[in-house]
């Protein structure tokens, strides 16, 4: 049966945000025909929008809005579809905007100037720059003097940022700088891709051959490949367990503390905010601490994905890892 959405309902909405998915699944499954008219659509997607960025929620909001934008012509350019946009490239495409930070000033330039977004465009500038931080340990070399460009091409144009913004990007420069300049190597996965002999070597193996490997976050593959993949390893499909992206909120993460259960974590794309990170800035940085698994943050151009060639290398790291400590 055909949802209809109405203003009235969306008043309810405002006030009751757990309707937020009913909104969701109906748009997707409806598109435009979900709503009593066009202004009730585009109503519903921007506070339906509002409400998964609130929790972190990139991928559901951002195929909302790819939804949108297929229904309603010249939605994108509504200022708070392009604020929610630049949001949801942040979390999923850092690499882009730290490429292009005179595409980044210029989106951000015009948004100052729609009087309803000048607080949260400040408050997206010191998220972008922050998550920008969290992920810089995962960086290489490379891509460290590419940050160091990226905000020194913002502090040439000081005039654009406030003194909070200002001070943020002084200290995102500062941290990229003594790894850019040294032989320090990354945490982030080796690109080799690794060999059937490897694969087939019995130190490719767990050795104890009932310990997990515990993987977190949205899979870009069926879980039909990942037993595929994970058997080339010498890992069972009993040896995996999986919490998914919709989970992950719910999950109880301090139950992988000191636990002699998991072999270890692959690690992929999650939200950003996921259960009680212990006033941690990510799930990557709480799971880094000492008494968790050993964790390989699954990662490629500073964007967490689960490939399966990422896979791969995940396994590697992994089964490599604890095996040298067991």
């Amino acid at each position: 049966m055909a949802v209809n959405i109405s203003k009235t309902f969306l008043q309810q909405l405002s006030i009751n945000p757990k309707f937020a998915l009913k909104v969701y699944a109906a748009i997707l499954d409806q598109g435009l025909s979900a709503c009593e008219d066009e202004t009730t659509f585009i109503e519903a997607v921007r506070l339906v929008v509002w409400i998964l960025l609130k929790f972190d929620d990139y991928i559901l909001s951002n195929n909302l809005l790819q939804v949108a934008k297929s229904e309603v012509k010249g939605i994108e350019t509504l200022p708070w579809y392009m604020y929610a946009s630049l949001v949801i490239m942040t979390k999923r495409i850092p690499r882009y905007i730290i490429n292009n930070p005179k595409w980044w000033m210029g989106k951000i330039d015009y948004l100052k100037r729609v009087p309803e977004l000048q607080s949260p465009i400040e408050a997206y500038q010191l998220m972008t720059l922050g998550f920008i931080g969290d992920i810089l340990t995962y960086f290489d070399q490379n891509d460290r003097m590419y940050i160091r460009q990226f905000t020194q091409t913002l502090l040439n144009q000081k005039e654009m940022f406030s003194e909070s913004v200002l001070q943020e990007i002084e200290a995102l420069k500062n941290i990229a700088l003594p790894r850019a300049i040294s032989s320090e190597v990354s945490v982030e996965v080796k690109e080799e891709i690794p060999t059937e002999t490897s694969l087939t070597s019995s130190i490719m193996k767990i050795k104890d051959q009932k310990s997990i490997v515990l993987i977190l976050g949205d899979l870009a593959m069926k879980k039909n490949d990942v037993y595929g993949i994970a058997k080339d390893y010498g890992v069972t499909q009993q040896q995996l367990e999986f919490v998914e992206y919709a989970d992950i909120a719910q999950y109880k993460f301090d139950r992988l503390y000191y636990s002699t259960k998991y072999a270890g974590i692959i690690l992929g794309p999650v939200p950003h905010k996921a259960g009680d990170l212990g006033g941690h800035s990510s799930l990557a940085t709480k799971l880094k601490e000492k008494g968790f698994p050993h964790v390989c943050v699954s990662m490629q151009t500073g964007e967490l994905k689960l490939s399966k060639n990422l896979l791969k290398k995940g396994f590697l790291d992994v089964i490599s890892h604890y095996n040298s400590q067991h």
